[in-house]
């Protein structure tokens, strides 16, 4: 549709087909000028004609049409209409006779065309005319799927890319981290390793071959011969042959023995154990012999005994009532009446 420099006329709404078509009614009169004509004698001045010079947004979903009198018309509601169905393409025209050649007019105002139109970043586009300004953003509304379009040509083969990179290694940083290394020598991370779930038990293996006998042949000696199995004691250790016919260096330092068990480090002390039961009274023993006569006489035993004067310590007579078996509080008694006797004896003498 060629553009109208009449249209829109004041109060008159427009719709966003008519609006899309007159801009690009502008923008073919911009992009394709006409074969330049003779030169002609001058004519009269025409009077100004009038164009779109800008289309503001109203702020409100409408827009304001200013045209190149400076007269403004809108605001309009731009209303999205239904996508029409693509019409048939009509029969070309018989060129109609060559004109003659006009008078040369004055120069008219330079045109506004399209220079650009780009996302606002909002779904909505901004467009940009040449003579600087900007209008928008306007909401666009995605028309229907296009029919396929037929494959294109085959390109050229393009140049060769750039070797790949690819991971080479992946090792522990020894904090519980990876480190990544690349094929052209670079690496990245440490990286850190989050446990997956527990993955779903695994189905029993086959069984494995039977394994050697072991025979123990006590602690390891240096000139001894060892077969396969056999099972040697050397430091506190364990250790099992590999091979047939082993002998020479100890097992902690031969690779054809195998660390079986270890000793671990002496454990710590244990606590104080509870007090245990009383034993049965053991049986009596062979009557001993003799002993050289003892330092106290029958008098100053008596003494002691019955309370007389020289037992300065008026030690009483021992009255225990002893269970069977005796208690332990029992048998301390009886032990510290016999200590104190013997005290109160040696006092005495």
């Amino acid at each position: 549709m060629p553009y109208n420099p009449d249209w829109p006329q004041h109060g008159e709404k427009l719709t966003s087909f008519q609006l899309r078509e007159q801009w690009n009614g502008v923008a073919a009169l911009a992009a394709q000028p006409g074969p330049p004509g003779k030169d002609g004698r001058d004519g009269n001045d025409g009077a100004d004609g009038r164009g779109i010079a800008a289309v503001n947004d109203n702020g409100d979903g409408r827009v304001i049409v200013v045209l190149t009198d400076g007269s403004t018309s809108g605001p309009f509601s731009v209303a999205s209409g239904p996508q029409g169905i693509q019409g048939e393409r009509g029969n070309d025209g018989a060129p109609g006779p060559m004109g003659g050649t006009g008078d040369q007019g004055p120069a008219g105002n330079d045109g506004v065309s399209i220079v650009n139109v780009y996302d606002s970043g909002d779904g909505r586009a901004m467009v940009q005319l040449s003579n600087g300004q900007t209008f928008g953003p306007f909401t666009v509304a995605m028309g229907p799927q296009g029919l396929q379009g037929d494959p294109g040509p085959q390109g050229e083969q393009g140049p060769a890319g750039a070797d790949g990179r690819s991971v080479t290694n992946v090792r522990d940083n020894g904090d519980g981290r990876v480190v990544v290394d690349m094929s052209d020598g670079s690496s990245y991370g440490p990286f850190s390793v989050a446990n997956g779930p527990q993955g779903a038990a695994g189905e029993p293996g086959p069984a494995g071959p039977p394994g050697p006998n072991f025979n123990m042949r006590g602690d390891w000696e240096s000139w001894s011969g060892y077969n396969s199995g056999d099972l040697v004691a050397y430091n506190g250790n364990v250790y099992v042959s590999f091979q047939d016919g082993v002998a020479g260096p100890p097992p902690d330092q031969d690779s054809r023995w195998k660390l079986l068990t270890i000793v671990g480090s002496p454990g710590a002390p244990g606590g104080q154990g509870p007090q245990g039961e009383p034993g049965s009274p053991g049986s009596d023993g062979a009557p001993g012999p003799a002993g050289p006569p003892g330092e106290v006489t029958s008098q100053q035993l008596n003494d002691a005994i019955n309370g007389t004067p020289r037992n300065v310590d008026g030690f009483s007579q021992l009255y225990i009532t002893i269970s069977d078996p005796p208690t332990q509080s029992e048998m301390q008694q009886l032990l510290d009446s016999h200590n104190a006797l013997v005290l109160a004896l040696r006092r005495n003498v």
